[in-house]
């Protein structure tokens, strides 16, 4: 059981401080911004380049589970900000941690890709959004 509220959470993913406003795109929906922490682990931490060091983990997106859209599956697309290169990323599994935050595992697409269907526009607003101002 967590003992934080939904606003103790907000403060870990504020983009004013930890965070970063990601734009989460649902597939024949639309997108909403999503704020969280991005996670992309060394591919070859402690190692030798030549695979002899520690494993890498997926890079990962964590975020409040309340501030995902209703509708978020996997193979959903999470889109970085500019002053994270603006890559593009599958969401490949929803993970809640049972505390009120949810981890998103990602893979990035590749360079140019089009995702396939109908992603809807990146201005549609389809989930909750949060007032960061609001939070003192």
């Amino acid at each position: 059981m967590s003992v934080e509220t939904a606003a103790d959470r907000a403060v870990f993913v504020d983009p004013g401080d930890f965070g970063v406003t990601a734009t989460y795109a649902l597939q024949g929906i639309g997108s909403v911004p999503l704020a969280g922490l991005f996670d992309e682990p060394a591919a070859d931490s402690f190692g030798d380049g030549a695979g002899g060091g520690m494993a890498s983990a997926s890079p990962s997106f964590t975020c409040r589970s309340a501030d995902l859209p209703g509708a978020a599956h996997a193979d959903d697309m999470l889109i970085l900000p500019p002053e994270l290169g603006g890559r593009s990323f599958f969401v490949r599994v929803i993970r809640p941690d049972g505390t009120g935050m949810t981890v998103l595992q990602l893979e990035e697409a590749d360079a140019g890709e089009a995702p396939s269907g109908d992603w809807g526009s990146l201005g549609d607003a389809v989930g909750p959004t949060v007032d960061f101002g609001s939070l003192g």
